[in-house]
Order: C-alpha cells, then sequence, then structure tokens
C-alpha cells in the first residue's frame, strides 16, 4: 500500500489564517462556494453575506493540481 503525501491547506480571509494537516480536501459547490473537509467533516466553509461571498485565499501544499472537487 502507497503512503499518501502530507497534505495541507492554508486557509486566508478576512484577517484570519486557519491552517488543517493530514486528510485534508477543498472541494467547491456548484454555486462557487468552497469547503474543506477533513477525514471526511466539514471543518471549515466559505460564507455568503448578503448574496456576496467572502472573499478567500488558499495555500495548498502536497495537491495533484487535477484540481478541486465540485459537487
Amino acid at each position: 500500500m502507497e503512503k499518501q503525501a502530507r497534505r495541507s491547506i492554508t486557509i486566508k480571509f478576512d484577517g484570519e489564517q486557519i491552517k488543517y494537516t493530514g486528510d485534508v480536501e477543498l472541494k467547491k459547490t456548484v454555486v462557487g462556494t468552497s469547503y474543506v473537509t477533513m477525514d471526511g467533516e466539514v471543518v471549515w466553509s466559505q460564507r455568503v453575506r448578503n448574496g456576496v461571498t467572502e472573499a478567500v485565499t488558499f495555500e495548498l501544499e502536497g495537491f495533484s493540481f487535477d484540481g478541486v472537487d465540485e459537487v
């Protein structure tokens, strides 16, 4: 069994920074918002206020760039 590379996602938004490391995935909904899962559970989701999606920057480490899963 091949060991999976260690992955991490750093999220910067609204003056804050959060980093998740381990079995993390970045997913995007059909309406364009993003969320992060860790071990199959949602640990962070992008907010929408008054119809405006929150500005977010993602730094991905250890991911292949065949993309973000859309759900």
